[in-house]
Parts: C-alpha cells; structure tokens; sequence
C-alpha cells in the first residue's frame, strides 16, 4: 500500500495500537491519519507553523496523537 499526500519527506510514521491506521509526520509542517486498508487520508493535522513535523506517537487508547516539530512545539491532537 502506497500513502500519497505529503509534498515533502516524511520524517516519522507511528502505527495505531489497533494496526488499521497509521500517521506520518512530514516535512511540509503536516501529519497525516491513514486508513491502512484502503490507503485513504482519514484526517490532516495542521498546527506547526509550516515547519517540519520530526516526531508523531499515538496514545494506547488510539483517539488521540501527538506531533513534535521544528517550531519547538508539541501538539496533542484529538482525532476523529
């Protein structure tokens, strides 16, 4: 399965405790939820100043992530 979307590298990938999705950090300032199955975009997460997302993890429970970038910020994010 091939996850197009970024316009940039892709710095960090985290896997869903579940294994049906994945998020991946880039360096075009986003992250990116993916369905694992079907490749789909299920949310873009923006919130970095357009500076590069280097580091995603997923909480245990999976309905929340949390970003690390180059604008010297975390962001915890509540996903859908």
């Amino acid at each position: 399965q091939v996850l197009n979307g970024h316009s940039h590298w892709i710095h960090s990938v985290a896997v869903f405790p579940a294994g049906d999705k994945v998020i991946t950090g880039s360096e075009d300032g986003t992250a990116i939820v993916w369905d694992v199955d079907s490749g789909r975009q299920l949310q873009v997460l923006n919130g970095h100043s357009e500076l590069p997302v280097t580091s995603v993890a997923v909480f245990p429970a999976g309905d929340k992530a949390i970003t690390g970038s180059s604008d010297k910020t975390s962001i915890i994010w509540n996903l859908e």
